[in-house]
């Protein structure tokens, strides 16, 4: 398939990131595989990534082992393996990725009830996507901060952080996080709180780097 033709070619001519990076990608994408055997793949492919010096494909082997346990409902280990992945994202300076890592990390505490750790990986994911100017990351770093205010019941704070998410939506598109995100964050606010529609009308009138200035402050 396309996959072994890659891998030849990168093989012909002695490229073993590049094979490596081929390898990843099947691995993770191929229907069919078994998932433990997926994870021994990943496992032996982080220790080859390592043996190379290439911290980026030990991210990437990281990460995916992450997702595996998340499958697998091993959500300590997820954690670990976030935690990790986010340790080589930032060693490399790879601020997309590790924004992004912090995000997984920062909603799989929201689910565990670790608030406090939350909120440190919410800062940092926010923070390093405003530092970038990521619109995108922004809009999805608002969207995680409005997720830990109502799960504080701080219902004014998550509507406004809502509202100038929603104004935001209005102006361009936001690709995945339209479809993807959206619907479920939606569906689970307090959106008939009076709090919150007070808030949501306040957010509505606040640009991002003012959405910004509210959500940090929030999590103090």
């Amino acid at each position: 398939d396309d996959y072994d033709a890659a891998l030849a070619e990168f093989r012909a001519i002695g490229d073993e990131v590049g094979s490596l990076l081929v390898e990843h990608h099947a691995l993770t994408t191929r229907e069919g595989v078994d998932i433990d055997e997926r994870r021994r793949g990943l496992e032996t492919l982080r220790e080859r990534f390592l043996a190379l010096g290439f911290l980026g494909g030990e991210m990437l082997a990281l990460g995916s082992l992450s997702g595996i346990e998340r499958r697998l409902g091993n959500t300590d280990r997820e954690a670990e393996l976030l935690e990790q992945t986010v340790d080589r994202a930032a060693a490399i300076g790879f601020t997309w990725a590790e924004r992004q890592y912090r995000e997984r990390l920062a909603l799989l505490d929201l689910e565990r009830s670790h608030m406090d750790s939350a909120h440190a990986q919410g800062v940092r994911a926010l923070g390093l996507a405003k530092l970038a100017g990521d619109r995108l990351g922004i809009v999805y770093g608002l969207t995680l901060f409005t997720k830990l205010a109502a799960a504080a019941g701080d219902n004014d704070t998550a509507g406004v952080l809502w509202g100038a998410v929603e104004v935001e939506a209005e102006r361009g598109p936001l690709g995945l996080w339209t479809s993807e995100e959206r619907p479920g964050v939606e569906s689970s606010l307090p959106s008939d709180d009076a709090d919150f529609v007070r808030g949501r009308e306040r957010g509505r009138r606040l640009s991002l780097d003012e959405a910004i200035e509210v959500a940090l402050p929030s999590i103090d």
